[in-house]
């Protein structure tokens, strides 16, 4: 599997989940203050790949970015909300 079929496959995933809207790759920072963001975002950045003996390892780190109610009133809900985005695509991951 080469890294656009990892990344391809975590989309699925991430779009198959209750209460995501947009998949972004990238630099969150960078992503997140472009005009054109549908919330709430999964957001995968790549960390770093290593390779030793015959194991590849591949470090990322997801993110799940909404916005809040302007009295914060929904802070729990989405910050459920975000770790069972994160959790359904691990999950489906360790799966594969």
């Amino acid at each position: 599997m080469n890294l656009q079929d990892l990344y391809s496959k975590i989309e699925g995933y991430a779009m198959n989940t209750k209460n995501v809207k947009q998949y972004k790759v990238g630099d969150p920072y960078v992503i997140l203050n472009s005009l054109h963001i549908n919330y709430p975002v999964f957001n995968t950045a790549l960390n770093y790949v290593t390779y030793q003996d015959h194991t590849v390892t591949i470090n990322m780190s997801f993110y799940y970015v909404a916005k809040l109610a302007n009295d914060s009133s929904d802070l729990f809900d989405l910050q459920s909300e975000g770790i069972n985005a994160i959790w359904n695509v691990l999950k489906h991951l360790e799966d594969d």
